[in-house]
């Protein structure tokens, strides 16, 4: 068993490396050429303005605190409810498959596709939600256009998709032990 090891040590460098190729040409490669551009001139000299023009701006900064907020939000949120899925779905009881389904479905939905069904959902002129909402005698709310209710809606939106995907590898983590 050992000489199989031996002759065959170079395979599994020779199958990741497809995609460490294509990780450095479209990840890598981007974020290096980017760098050099930003401290580039016009005339092609090195100069620090781009940066310093960024740093001075507020939108930056605004836009670097609401990533910040979304990503400290979100993080811990699908995390638990991750966590509470994989519970639910590793019960043994007769009939779980078909929450296991419906825990997962969000993530095997085309991207596309449930971005269409959030926006239908949540417009805030006739979206489904509002409607339901106008029934209860409560004014329309631009989950997706108000300053309030936006950060809060794309959080409950991606933790819907997300939560089914952390789920399935935690639920992997449980069942393997």
């Amino acid at each position: 068993m050992g000489g199989v090891y031996i002759k065959n040590k170079w395979l599994p460098y020779l199958l990741i490396l497809p995609t460490i190729i294509l990780i450095c040409i479209f990840k890598i490669y981007p974020i290096i050429d980017s760098v050099i551009q930003g401290v580039l001139s016009t005339e092609g000299s090195f100069t620090l303005e781009n940066y310093k023009l960024l740093f001075a701006d507020k939108t930056f900064w605004n836009s670097l605190w609401v990533t910040l907020k979304f990503n400290l939000i979100i993080i811990p949120l699908q995390i638990i409810i991750a966590f509470i899925m994989a519970m639910i779905v590793n019960v043994k009881v007769r009939g779980i498959e078909i929450f296991r389904t419906v825990f997962y479905l969000p993530f095997c939905i085309s991207l596309t596709i449930a971005t269409v069904i959030w926006q239908m959902m949540l417009n805030v002129n006739n979206g489904v939600i509002n409607s339901v909402l106008g029934i209860l005698g409560i004014r329309p709310i631009g989950f997706l256009i108000d300053k309030k209710w936006a950060l809060l809606s794309i959080v409950l939106i991606a933790s819907w998709r997300g939560c089914a995907y952390w789920m399935m590898f935690i639920s992997g983590r449980i069942e393997g032990n």
